[in-house]
């Protein structure tokens, strides 16, 4: 079963995005604005702009990968 749905503002940025995602261990955030999804945040998105910190975060989701399975 799911927990509960994660979202973020456009006004965020890439990096509190990154921690939310590494923090609850998704990969993928949906924005919204005014309760209206606007986007989609992925960590390809912010790899983009923030490679190193994204490839830190990646590893740290699989290491918690490999404790829930």
């Amino acid at each position: 079963m799911s927990g509960d749905l994660r979202t973020t503002k456009p006004a965020r940025t890439l990096r509190s995005v990154l921690r939310t995602m590494e923090k609850h261990g998704i990969k993928k955030l949906p924005v919204v604005e005014e309760f209206q999804p606007v986007g989609i945040v992925t960590m390809t998105d912010i790899a983009q702009r923030l490679p190193e910190e994204v490839q830190e975060a990646t590893a740290n989701l699989e290491r918690s990968d490999d404790w829930n399975n």
